[in-house]
């Protein structure tokens, strides 16, 4: 139990409104491409950056943060549904779609996710 508690938190850090923001990554619910800005998505709140899709991925666990579509990545945790080409995640009222593109990543690494043992209460 210890070691859980110390145990260090990912976090991701960027400028919002000027200011240095650090969230940590288990936070996060998803990130929209709107134009050459990304909108990150918290429960609480969301904060806008200028990094592009690759630059934030890059920076995310890729084992948790999956590309669902050309402008979304969601993290898996946070997964409630998938409807055909639909992802609803806890927390959210967003209804996030799956491009077809994506969609054999995303299984695949739902599947690992699971595999993992993460997805387990």
């Amino acid at each position: 139990i210890h070691r859980k508690l110390t145990q260090k938190r990912a976090t991701i850090d960027f400028t919002f409104n000027k200011e240095y923001i650090r969230l940590y990554c288990e936070d996060i619910l998803y990130c929209e491409s709107k134009g050459n800005r990304i909108n990150i998505v918290t429960k609480n709140a969301s904060y806008t950056t200028r990094l592009s899709m690759n630059e934030l991925q890059a920076k995310l666990a890729p084992e948790v943060f999956v590309r669902v579509h050309r402008g979304f990545v969601i993290n898996i945790h946070h997964l409630k549904t998938v409807k055909g080409d639909k992802i609803q995640l806890h927390g959210c009222d967003q209804i996030i779609p799956l491009g077809r593109s994506y969609k054999k990543d995303f299984n695949k690494a739902v599947i690992s996710y699971e595999e993992r043992g993460f997805g387990r209460c």
